[in-house]
């Protein structure tokens, strides 16, 4: 089943994951929202995601064009990502991005 709602939350370390219980809480309560933690720096016990989030977004994506995406994060991570989706054809207008760097 594909989720109307898919966050991907990606940090360095595991201890950077902000509000990880309350996102897996709402992945077991909440039909239709998937939650994607990825670490770019896992430790060796750490079996979810990793490296950057750019190629899990385009996983996500998969082969839709009708949804919209929202990123936020550091300028070079927002601009490569924003470029990607585009370039998979997604409309402009459906990415919305927010940096804080």
């Amino acid at each position: 089943m594909k989720s109307n709602c898919t966050l991907i939350l990606g940090t360095r370390h595991e201890s950077g994951l902000l509000y990880d219980a309350e996102w897996r809480e709402l992945t077991r309560s909440r039909a239709g929202f998937a939650y994607w933690p990825t670490l770019t720096r896992p430790s060796p016990e750490w079996c979810g995601l990793t490296g950057r989030v750019q190629p899990h977004v385009i996983q996500a994506l998969g082969e839709r064009r009708d949804i919209d995406v929202y990123i936020c994060g550091l300028h070079d991570m927002v601009n490569e990502l924003r470029t990607q989706l585009k370039a998979a054809g997604l409309d402009r207008k459906r990415i919305v991005c927010e940096k804080y760097d």
